[in-house]
């Protein structure tokens, strides 16, 4: 099922929403290959994407956020606790 992206994702911090929306678009992405059988490849690249883009987002959005903090970073860091 895509995911589209809605203001109340925002962060508040437009580098930030723009991971996101990356993030989301490669999602999409990702969703429609499965939902189309469109291969075994397709989906490590995906995965190998996510897995590295998150090795590079978590600590960014965490930097960022700590210049900027607001009540949507602080739950988005909490959530990305629970997935380290």
């Amino acid at each position: 099922m895509a995911i589209e992206w809605n203001e109340d994702m925002s962060t508040g911090i437009p580098e930030i929403d723009e991971e996101h929306k990356e993030w989301l678009r490669r999602y999409n992405e990702f969703d429609n290959a499965v939902s189309n059988q469109q291969g075994k490849e397709l989906t490590k690249v995906a995965l190998r994407f996510f897995e590295q883009y998150t090795e590079f987002h978590f600590p960014n959005e965490e930097w960022r956020a700590s210049n900027h903090p607001s009540p949507v970073a602080e739950k988005n860091r909490e959530e990305q606790d629970l997935l380290r």
